[in-house]
């Protein structure tokens, strides 16, 4: 599903790598990975990228979904943080669901639609 979303935008991973997997989980993907200590480098590395849709879940991520032309939550197994919530456009509760979402532009038209 990456590589399929890497054909249309171009991917930058913005985080603290709190579980060390990242590179192992995008190994052979066209993925920038840029780590960062908090969430003040997290907004400001994300800036780089405007406009970017952020997609995140925690306490580091509430100004980076704030701050982005399309925010979304993942409420996975480990939860989300209520500011998080509060600073997104949208929640799902899978990785997967969003970047379908990415990828199939009618359902986030659909979603979003006023």
């Amino acid at each position: 599903m990456l590589k399929e979303l890497g054909n249309t935008y171009n991917i930058i991973v913005v985080t603290a790598d709190t579980y060390g997997t990242l590179k192992l989980e995008f190994d052979g993907l066209n993925i920038t990975i840029e780590k960062i200590k908090d969430e003040i480098e997290k907004v400001n590395a994300a800036k780089k990228y405007y406009p970017y849709i952020g997609i995140g879940n925690g306490n580091n991520d509430c100004s980076m979904l704030l701050e982005s032309e399309l925010g979304i939550l993942i409420i996975g197994k480990e939860g989300a943080a209520i500011k998080a919530l509060l600073n997104s456009d949208l929640v799902v509760t899978d990785i997967k669901d969003a970047i379908n979402l990415l990828l199939n532009e009618k359902r986030l038209i659909a979603t979003l639609r006023k």
